[in-house]
């Protein structure tokens, strides 16, 4: 395998296959973007081919300025399928290429890849571009077959073949994997940074259940009084029927400054793993998987966070728990899952998160 893999990766172009603009095979497609959508394909090179081709902006990649993303061709090589001085390609013997600019199928396999190697800016910025502009024609909601060069549409504008984009909001958005063998429900989250909240209810039936379970979903970002560069992400689950919870929270492109974790209302120790590039891990094993579970984190942005699509809502009331403070990872030099996070990550562990709403109930007593 790493002989195939390693015959056909550029890593001087970050791509599969030849994307050489110079060579006549060179035509840089969504099928070379796509091979990343396989467990085995390097998560290393999935974001080299991530940033180097499917970033929102790039005029030679698959995301344009202007364009709806993902379109099918790498932009740089669309004189080579069109003819010249046109946005057509069938009458110069290029075939029907041009009616199929952006379709719904290229952009799943383009996406899903992102999302399973976790690279997930990128992805994120791609999924909702698509869902903006190609979903949408007249002010109305649309599901076309595909769309031409020139981005009209074409083909049946209620078509199917957009379904498998539902799995790029559920497993990518959402992030949820089950595995019944295992019998672990996983929430790796990629909350866009212009949402300050979502929430989701995910059918799941235990193997040894006749009942099936509604998994509440809750993560809810929020604004800090003191700081314009800093917020609390916030993610609730409650009624998680499986033997294991894992929580992989996505950092949003800021540094870990404190976290804390709730167990049934309860503060409780669990040590954040380190589970890639932007992102942390916190597992959850028997009473406590199937209990609610509030995991909070203090983050302030990186240098390089763009954060003027930041959306957050109010800090929350709260009622005080005590001068508990939740310490950042302990320091390491390694960034494997089963270390905490890299001293990278960490920019002061000073700071005391508030933790969540409580409810505080009054008894009146009446003589």
């Amino acid at each position: 395998l790493d002989w195939y893999l390693s015959q056909r990766w550029d890593d001087s172009r970050s791509c599969w296959l030849d994307c050489d603009e110079n060579s006549p095979n060179g035509i840089h497609r969504w099928g070379q973007i796509g091979k990343a959508d396989q467990s085995y394909f390097p998560s290393d090179w999935a974001r080299a081919m991530g940033e180097t081709w499917l970033a929102k902006g790039n005029p030679s990649g698959f995301y344009a300025d202007g364009d709806i993303p993902l379109v099918s061709i790498a932009k740089r090589d669309w004189d080579k399928v069109l003819c010249p001085g046109t946005l057509e390609s069938m009458s110069c013997g290029n075939g029907y290429w041009s009616e199929f600019a952006v379709t719904p199928d290229t952009n799943y396999y383009m996406l899903h890849g992102m999302f399973r190697h976790d690279v997930t800016k990128i992805a994120i910025d791609a999924t909702l571009g698509h869902f903006k502009l190609n979903h949408m024609q007249w002010g109305l909601p649309v599901a076309p077959e595909s769309r031409e060069a020139d981005f009209a549409l074409w083909g049946d504008q209620y078509s199917n073949f957009n379904a498998g984009k539902i799995l790029i909001l559920i497993e990518g958005i959402g992030g949820f994997k089950l595995s019944m063998s295992n019998s672990t429900f996983t929430h790796a989250d990629a909350l866009p940074l212009e949402w300050s909240f979502m929430e989701w209810r995910m059918p799941v039936r235990a193997a040894d259940a006749t009942n099936t379970a509604w998994v509440l979903v809750q993560e809810e970002r929020f604004c800090l009084d003191s700081s314009t560069d800093a917020w609390t992400k916030q993610i609730t689950v409650e009624s998680n029927p499986l033997d294991t919870l894992e929580i992989k929270p996505y950092t949003e492109g800021g540094a870990l400054i404190s976290y804390e974790v709730f167990v049934d209302d309860e503060l409780v120790n669990v040590v954040a793993q380190q589970a890639g590039k932007d992102r942390l891990s916190f597992t959850f094993n028997g009473n406590s998987a199937k209990g609610k579970i509030v995991v909070s984190l203090v983050l302030q942005a990186d240098a390089g966070t763009d954060l003027s699509s930041l959306n957050c809502k109010p800090p929350p009331s709260t009622t005080s728990t005590g001068a508990t403070s939740t310490q950042p990872p302990p320091t390491t030099t390694t960034t494997t899952t089963t270390q905490p996070p890299p001293t990278t990550t960490t920019k002061t562990t000073t700071t005391t998160t508030q933790p969540p709403p409580t409810t505080t109930t009054t008894t009146t007593t009446t003589q």
